[in-house]
């Protein structure tokens, strides 16, 4: 995949705010057909690496609207790859019998 495919997906700003290293090595796992596996990858990393607790002190704060928003774009591109879903219902899926277990 090219640096110019990801980054018009995620837009530059997201894409700078990568290491180097992981950009590179983003950039060699993921082909030119998988942006929105690359795109929630990044945005993965991105609110791994933002994830803010106490200790930072004045920094909380920021770290944290950067947070909710990189876990939100994380969010939504899970749902447009359809993430979590093993499959389809098959069409001869027949509901379980409640009535068999029944303690009357």
């Amino acid at each position: 995949m090219t640096e110019a495919i990801i980054i018009l997906e995620i837009t530059e700003d997201v894409w700078a705010e990568l290491s180097a290293a992981e950009q590179a090595g983003l950039l060699t796992k993921y082909g030119d057909t998988q942006v929105l596996l690359c795109a929630k990858h990044v945005f993965d990393l991105l609110r791994k690496k933002f994830k803010p607790n106490y200790r930072m002190g004045k920094m909380y704060e920021d770290l944290a609207e950067k947070y909710k928003f990189y876990d939100r774009m994380f969010k939504e591109y899970c749902q447009r790859v359809n993430a979590g879903y093993t499959s389809t219902a098959p069409d001869d899926y027949t509901p379980m019998d409640t009535e068999r277990f029944r303690a009357d």
